[in-house]
């Protein structure tokens, strides 16, 4: 009893449920010669034909299930125990219950799978002097209440709708199984000579579509057994519409071409070197000919110290203009990037860079501003890596994730592209250099001749400085994780201002609230809000989901669609197979022609 699993893990909302549940069916069938051959394939292996339907309905559950867990199918059996002389003519319903574990098996080929379910069969049914009403009503009390909502009932082998019943009774018009506790009940039948496969279910207790998706997996799956090789792996397609979605979805090919990250930021330095690209607090302005001069001193003392293309260089300098200046002044001198806050302990420091292989630390210009600057940036081409950003990992150990110019850049021109960047743009620099949502906010603003705010290491938690800075320096686009901007409408909220002027909104790196895009259409109703993810492997962000306005049925804001030129598709946790529309998987997110690097030990 204790080892009985539950229910398959389908998406179920017993709160949709209103009055008496409203079952309906979906049927299909076998022709005479198509059955005949499924029967006599499954009994040349020493198999029932129900066995085999069996393993149908389970695989079909399984696939259709949340989570890789073993799951209980109720099946039903009919058990005319000669107890009186009478029974045999007694007209009453003799159905029992028995529940039969399944345990889902990643890549097991059919024939193997059915002989398992077959054995699995015949055990429970040892079973079967123990009432399966009883067993039921035992687990009941625990949380395998639905272990028996899943029915399997085959009447083969019966006279169900045999000669003889027709003859007696007359052919069925209609046919409906309305069970109390009960999801879906398969009824399998014979009819003349045709095998009918039905599914009653109680249709309001699943999403839209979702019943008519499982049971033509199930319909096909069953189809397939007539012809195909028993020993090939259970495979069970999406849909025909749900496959055409995502492959219209994951149409995102586009020309970029691949470019270096501080690339664009010269081109705007040439052609505009009086442009303003930095701004503090207190109101001073940095031109884009002076950060990019302050860019070639820093790439030129660095080649002095020397620094080659590929080294690895440690940036921990205070929040400012120096900071965005030390970053572009290790690219322009062909070398890679590692952020590591002035904040964290020096252990932490210390291990990451020994991790990424730096070769250097920079925690100061003050040498870099009396070197002769570069004439350019040292040319390297955009595969090398731009930059190591450390995580905190799965394990709670930072992991350092090695980002190549190609991969961010890609990330960045599109992002920037769909969402209108300018150079009429300005961010403010909420996110720490460490976090990778700092990349957009020094090169895709200044890539698109745009300007940046910087806060001081003292203001990077003070929603109160941040709503000053917004609205007095006329911030345009706003980057952070959720909390952040929870912090900051709370601020505005308390005190509006006529001058915000807001017109993008991008939310990544952890749970978006369903209340924030409302939020921010009371403060700015023309702003944009836009909720990107992706895992820092994949180049910043990899997904996308404009919010407009936001669904009542929402649990939260949807994961969205990849972004250019990015592959998506929600997998099985279990097998990685395509998981069907709207029920869980995980996302996985493939650039297709510019990998990522997971960094180890560099040296």
């Amino acid at each position: 009893m204790d080892s009985l699993p539950g229910a398959p893990a389908l998406p179920v909302d017993i709160t949709t449920v209103t009055g008496s549940p409203r079952f309906t069916r979906r049927s299909t069938h076998l022709s005479q010669a198509r059955w005949t051959r499924l029967r006599n394939r499954a009994r040349a292996v020493g198999l029932t034909p129900s066995a085999v339907l069996l393993t149908c309905y389970a695989a079909v559950m399984s696939r259709y299930s949340g989570d890789a867990s073993p799951f209980s199918i109720n099946l039903t059996t009919f058990e005319r125990q000669m107890v009186h002389p009478d029974v045999a003519t007694m007209v009453a319903d003799f159905t029992e219950n028995v529940l039969v574990a399944c345990t889902p098996t990643s890549g097991q080929g059919f024939l193997d799978a059915a002989r398992t379910m077959q054995k699995q069969v015949i055990e429970s049914l040892e079973h079967a002097d123990h009432s399966g009403v009883q067993v039921l009503r035992e687990l009941a009390h625990t949380n395998r209440a639905d272990a028996g909502a899943v029915v399997f009932t085959s009447s083969l082998g019966s006279d169900a709708l045999g000669t003889r019943t027709t003859r007696l009774l007359g052919y069925p018009v209609e046919v409906l199984s309305q069970t109390p506790q009960v999801w879906i009940d398969h009824q399998v039948m014979e009819q003349d000579g045709e095998l009918l496969l039905s599914w009653d279910a109680v249709e309001d207790l699943f999403p839209s579509g979702f019943l008519d998706a499982a049971f033509d997996s199930y319909s096909h799956l069953v189809n397939s057994l007539v012809d195909d090789d028993w020993d090939d792996p259970i495979h069970l397609p999406l849909p025909d519409d749900q496959a055409g979605i995502r492959q219209a979805v994951n149409e995102t090919a586009s020309p970029i071409t691949p470019r270096l990250l501080h690339e664009a930021f010269f081109e705007h330095a040439d052609r505009e070197p009086r442009r303003t690209a930095l701004l503090t607090g207190d109101g001073t302005r940095f031109t884009y000919g002076e950060v990019a001069d302050g860019t070639l001193r820093t790439a030129a003392w660095l080649r002095g110290r020397g620094v080659v293309d590929g080294d690895v260089i440690g940036v921990t300098l205070p929040r400012g203009p120096e900071q965005i200046i030390a970053v572009l002044g290790v690219l322009a001198a062909g070398a890679i990037y590692v952020p590591m806050s002035t904040t964290h302990p020096q252990a932490r420091r210390t291990a990451a860079f020994q991790q990424a292989g730096v070769d250097l630390v920079v925690d100061s210009l003050e040498e870099a501003w009396g070197t002769e600057p570069l004439d350019t940036p040292v040319p390297i081409t955009p595969e090398q890596a731009a930059y190591i950003i450390f995580t905190s990992g799965s394990s709670g150990e930072p992991k350092g994730v090695e980002i190549s110019h190609r991969s961010a850049w890609n990330t960045l021109d599109d992002v920037c592209t769909r969402f209108g960047i300018t150079q009429e743009d300005r961010g403010l620099a909420v996110s720490a250099l460490d976090f990778d949502l700092s990349v957009f906010d020094i090169f895709g603003l200044l890539g698109r001749g745009g300007s940046l705010v910087l806060l001081r290491d003292e203001d990077q938690r003070d929603a109160e400085e941040w709503s000053r800075l917004v609205t007095s320096m006329g911030v345009t686009v706003w980057n952070s994780a959720p909390i952040l901007l929870d912090m900051l409408l709370t601020t505005l909220e308390a005190r509006p201002s006529d001058s915000l002027g807001l017109r993008l909104v991008l939310e990544s790196g952890d749970w978006v609230g369903l209340d924030l895009p409302g939020r921010l259409r009371s403060l700015c109703p023309d702003a944009r809000f836009v909720a990107l993810g992706g895992a820092t492997e994949a180049a910043v962000w990899s997904n996308y989901e404009e919010v407009d306005v936001v669904d009542p049925s929402w649990r939260s804001i949807p994961y969205g669609r990849p972004s250019s030129p990015i592959n998506s598709c929600a997998s099985s946790r279990r097998t990685c197979s395509t998981a069907p529309s709207g029920w869980p998987g995980i996302c996985l997110s493939a650039a297709m022609e510019w990998p990522t690097v997971t960094a180890t030990t560099r040296r």
